[in-house]
């Protein structure tokens, strides 16, 4: 154990690994390596400052600097306007966001995602309420559309995926079929 120091050998070599199990790379030379559609150039940032920053080139030419971290958790792996282009399809920014965070929330909930951009279709109209689909400014507004799967069983895969509105989707994530079948009765024996 090292003077003035709480942790052993042993946790100090733990905790250098991210969460994704790959060596911590601060002092690492990373130029030369491709991750992603990133080529490292070079570091920007000087020893001893708390975040490094890399130089790095995209596929597509443009040169951009990049926080060391995100390019270590995967963050990043090419310039936003290259990401935006996946399987040839441009996506337009809120198809773009939806297909991320599904992405996203299938890595973290350990479920399927075989999806590709142009598998979300971003509707007129909510097809279980009707109501018009328009993106907020700011956060969810009932109106919003939200990517949701029909069947929750199953993963984000091609079949399995809808755009519907944020009220028709927190109606449906509360309730089970069954509910909702018993709220239409006896709505309609209340009238």
């Amino acid at each position: 154990m090292i003077k003035g120091s709480k942790h052993t050998k042993e946790t100090r070599k733990r905790m250098s690994k991210s969460r994704l199990g790959k060596p911590h790379t601060t002092g690492k030379n990373m130029a030369g390596l491709k991750i992603g559609k990133w080529t490292i150039l070079k570091r920007v940032s000087k020893i001893g400052e708390k975040e490094i920053i890399w130089r790095c080139r995209c596929v597509c030419g443009r040169i951009k600097n990049v926080s060391g971290c995100s390019i270590r958790k995967g963050d990043s792996n090419g310039c936003l306007s290259c990401m935006k282009t996946i399987h040839g399809y441009k996506a337009k920014k809120q198809e773009y966001a939806m297909y991320n965070g599904a992405k996203y929330r299938a890595k973290y909930r350990g479920i399927e995602f075989s999806i590709k951009l142009q598998d979300i279709k971003i509707p007129e109209f909510c097809p279980l309420l009707g109501l018009p689909l328009y993106p907020a400014k700011k956060g969810f507004q009932p109106n919003s559309p939200t990517l949701d799967r029909r069947d929750c069983s199953k993963g984000y895969v091609k079949g399995n995926v809808w755009v519907i509105s944020f009220r028709a989707n927190r109606i449906k994530s509360d309730a089970s079929l069954k509910e909702l079948e018993m709220i239409v009765k006896n709505l309609k024996k209340a009238k």
